[in-house]
C-alpha cells in the first residue's frame, strides 16, 4: 500500500509555480532599468533561468502524471468512515486536525490491509516524519516513510 502518493509531486509543482511568479516579478523590475549593463545581464540570466524551470515544471508534471497512471492500477483508495472520524476527534496523534484525520485513514486501513509493502509518502515530514508518528505507522504495519519523491521511486524498484 502506499499513502499520500501525489501530494508530494503536487507540492513540487506549487512551489515551482510560485517560483515562476516571483521570477517574474524580479524580471518585470528589471526591464525598468534599461541603463544599468547589471540590469540587462541579470535579465538576460533570468530568462535563462525561466526557461530552465519551465522545463523543471513539465518533468515534475511527467512525473506525477506518470505516479497517477501508476497509482490507477496500484493504489487502493482509503474510504472516510464514522468511526474513523470519531477516532481522530478522540485521539489526537497531530495537532492539525486535518493532518490527524488523514493520519487515522491511514492507520485504519493499514491495519486491516494484508498488502506486504506498505508506505507512507508525504512530504509533510514536520507532521508524519517524526519519530513517534513514525512509530505508531510501524505498529500499524507501515515499515517505510518517504518523504520525496526520489525515495519513494527508490523504494518502488527496491521491492
Amino acid at each position: 500500500m502506499l499513502y499520500g502518493i501525489s501530494s508530494v509531486l503536487e507540492d513540487e509543482r506549487r512551489r515551482r509555480h510560485s517560483f515562476t511568479e516571483r521570477l517574474e516579478r524580479e524580471r518585470n523590475e528589471l526591464k525598468g532599468n534599461i541603463n544599468s549593463e547589471s540590469s540587462a545581464e541579470i535579465l538576460r540570466s533570468l530568462q535563462t533561468v525561466k526557461i530552465h524551470n519551465e522545463a523543471m515544471i513539465n518533468d515534475i508534471d511527467n512525473r506525477l502524471f506518470e505516479v497517477l497512471k501508476w497509482a490507477a492500477s496500484n493504489v487502493e483508495l482509503i474510504n472516510l468512515e464514522s468511526s474513523i472520524l470519531i477516532t481522530s476527534l478522540n485521539e489526537q496523534l497531530i495537532p492539525d486536525p486535518t493532518d490527524n484525520l488523514i493520519l487515522h485513514c491511514i492507520l485504519a486501513h493499514a491495519k486491516t490491509s494484508s498488502d506486504d509493502h506498505k508506505v507512507l509518502l508525504s512530504g509533510n515530514s514536520k507532521d508524519f516524519g517524526t519519530k513517534e508518528i513514525k512509530q505508531i505507522l510501524g505498529a500499524a504495519g507501515i515499515k517505510k516513510y518517504v518523504a520525496s519523491t526520489r525515495d519513494f521511486l527508490g523504494w518502488l524498484q527496491s521491492i
